[in-house]
């Protein structure tokens, strides 16, 4: 392989670039890989979740492996390196929407909860406990409940330009 060498601003610009690269990388998987699982949920087919794990890098594979067998009706087979419809098996795309399949990888090495410590999650729980609590405001917790589902779906759809 050969490629030049940068150095002084043009690498800091090329790290710069490199890092939205990235960020665009794991934003776009998670919006692929929650996709994909929500297509073997309606059809039971798990075509494109295996189409999405052959066109990842190796080094990425593991994550969305993992993120698949938790959130999707989904097994994954070793002896084909493929993803098989799980019958029997329980979705839960509400949690899927709330951690990339980077983060959930992360989480499940470090022990940490599967559900990520943003502010939507801390919203999420506040609405949640609210609903929960005979003194609760129903109508306002239901409403942010409501407004954190948006967020998280608005996050994972693809940006499109105005024609």
């Amino acid at each position: 392989m050969s490629f030049k060498v940068l150095t002084g601003s043009k690498l800091k610009a090329a790290i710069a670039g490199y890092g939205k690269t990235v960020a665009t990388f794991s934003a776009r998987t998670h919006q692929l890989a929650f996709s994909a699982i929500s297509h073997v949920d309606l059809h039971h087919c798990p075509s494109h979740l295996n189409a999405l794990y052959q066109a990842t890098p190796t080094n990425y594979r593991g994550a969305i492996r993992k993120y698949a067998c938790a959130f999707g009706k989904v097994e994954f087979d070793k002896d084909s390196m493929s993803f098989t419809y799980k019958k029997d098996g329980k979705s839960d795309l509400d949690a899927a929407l709330t951690v990339s399949p980077a983060d959930y990888e992360k989480e499940t090495k470090t022990g940490a909860p599967k559900a990520t410590s943003d502010l939507l999650t801390r919203l999420e729980r506040l609405a949640k406990k609210e609903l929960e609590s005979d003194a609760g405001q129903h109508d306002l917790a239901q409403a942010l409940q409501n407004f954190v589902t948006l967020q998280r779906r608005a996050a994972i759809q693809p940006v499109t330009k105005a024609a």
